[in-house]
């Protein structure tokens, strides 16, 4: 009787221990090194993975984004899982990426000028969404080897220990109509203290553009009413319905960048194997 005294005991310790673990409303976080953050309720994040790079310099004759600082990175593995599988067409774009970057070498990478952006966009957050729609161009890192051919909602959003930008964008080589599957939505931020850039890239799918150009599309007739095509596309993307008409949601992407809490160290920290790797 004893026995089942204590075996009860223990039961009841066991059960009291998973029910603490799991307090916090049944989250889902993911910790790497000095970052963590929750991904509950997001089935686009499924076993999330994470590795540590190591840094690759700047190279003469090379094309940007082919440097980076030492950093930590976590990728999605399952983000084309499902329904999103079949509108997004994975490798044809950016892939859905978390990247966390010490800022102390940006310099020597010629990443400075995009932090230094981002610094002064952030001074000016006071003025709200329309000091980010009237810039020009937004921040993003890493340097992409295209332009930023349109930006559309953006706003300013805090994480648990630093503040950033949202947008929704486009990025292209050459003019052309946008497409369903042609924008992504992208966060870059900064730690308070200054140390640490955080970097998100989320592709997305918006039944409010065509699948496709059509095989007709007058491309010499585009050309001269692109600045108005590209004015009414950010119209029409600031007007959209965040949750309903984008795949996956913006709301999700805005839940899972304010939960990022990064700690205050400007490397990544922890004991994990370190590998070079070219996205």
């Amino acid at each position: 009787m004893a026995k089942l005294k204590v075996l009860g005991m223990m039961c009841g310790l066991v059960l009291l221990a998973v029910a603490i673990h799991a307090a916090p409303g049944g989250d889902r976080v993911e910790a790497y090194g000095n970052t963590r953050f929750n991904t509950q309720g997001m089935d686009f994040a499924a076993g999330v993975t994470h590795e540590s790079l190591k840094a690759a310099p700047l190279q003469k004759d090379t094309p940007p984004g082919d440097e980076w600082p030492a950093h930590i990175e976590f990728k999605f593995p399952h983000y084309y899982d499902g329904k999103l599988g079949t509108m997004l067409k994975p490798g044809s774009g950016e892939p859905p990426l978390l990247a966390i970057y010490p800022t102390a070498d940006f310099a020597k990478l010629q990443w400075d000028g995009e932090l230094k952006s981002l610094k002064a966009l952030l001074k000016k957050r006071a003025g709200g969404g329309k000091i980010l729609a009237a810039a020009k161009d937004l921040p993003y890192l890493p340097i992409p080897e295209a332009a930023q051919m349109m930006h559309a909602d953006a706003i300013y959003l805090p994480f648990k220990n630093g503040t950033g930008i949202r947008y929704i964008t486009h990025y292209a080589q050459d003019v052309a109509p946008y497409t369903a599957d042609c924008f992504f939505y992208t966060y870059q931020g900064l730690t308070n203290d200054g140390k640490t850039y955080v970097s998100a890239t989320f592709p997305l799918y918006t039944p409010l553009y065509p699948k496709e150009t059509p095989a007709n599309f007058d491309y010499k007739n585009f050309e001269k009413q692109e600045a108005a095509y590209r004015a009414a596309g950010i119209r029409k993307l600031n007007a959209a319905d965040l949750n309903k008409d984008f795949m996956p949601s913006i709301a999700l992407f805005d839940r899972l960048i304010a939960s990022i809490q990064i700690a205050p160290s400007a490397k990544p920290v922890g004991k994990h194997p370190t590998t070079t790797s070219k996205r």
